[in-house]
C-alpha cells in the first residue's frame, strides 16, 4: 500500500491524529520488526528450537513469534535478536524525510538479483563470531 505524504503531513497537523493513521503506523511498525527478525533469522544457522532452547520457551511460541508480525513487546524482539547474534537498534525519522516508502529489503533484495536458487546461499553465509545489528525504522 502507498500512502500519499500530502495526505499525511495533513493529517498529522490536525489536533487529533485519525484512527486511521495511527493503525497504518502500528501495523507497518509490527510488519518491519517481523521482516528484520526473519532476515536475521534467515542469515543466521540457528534453528526454531535452537532459539527456544536459548529463550528457555517451547518451540512453538517460536513459530508464533516469527510466523507472522504481531505487537511483541521490546523484551521479546530483544530476547530473540539477541538469541539470533544481533543487537537490535531502533531510530526514528522524520515523516517526509524519506524519498519512498516502497522499500525492498536487504534479503528480497539479494534473493531477486540471483539467477538460481543455489546462488542465494552465498551471500546469506555469516562469519561465526560477528555480533550484526538489527535496525528497525520506519
Amino acid at each position: 500500500m502507498t500512502i500519499s505524504l500530502t495526505r499525511l503531513m495533513s493529517a498529522i497537523k490536525e489536533p487529533k491524529i485519525a484512527k486511521f493513521w495511527i493503525g497504518y503506523f502500528r501495523e507497518n511498525f509490527r510488519g518491519e520488526i517481523n521482516d528484520q527478525l526473519l532476515e536475521a533469522f534467515h542469515e543466521s544457522d540457528i534453528t526454531k528450537a535452537d532459539i527456544a532452547r536459548k529463550l528457555d520457551k517451547r518451540p512453538e511460541q517460536i513459530t508464533r513469534w516469527l510466523s507472522a508480525p504481531c505487537n511483541l513487546e521490546s523484551d521479546t524482539i530483544s530476547d530473540i535478536a539477541l538469541s539470533l547474534g544481533f543487537v537490535p537498534k531502533i531510530r526514528f525519522e522524520k515523516i517526509g524525510a524519506e524519498q519512498s516508502n516502497n522499500r525492498t529489503h536487504a534479503f528480497l533484495a539479494r534473493y531477486e538479483a540471483t539467477t538460481s536458487c543455489r546462488e542465494i546461499s552465498a551471500p546469506m553465509q555469516k562469519t561465526s563470531t560477528q555480533v550484526r545489528e538489527m535496525t528497525v525504522a520506519y
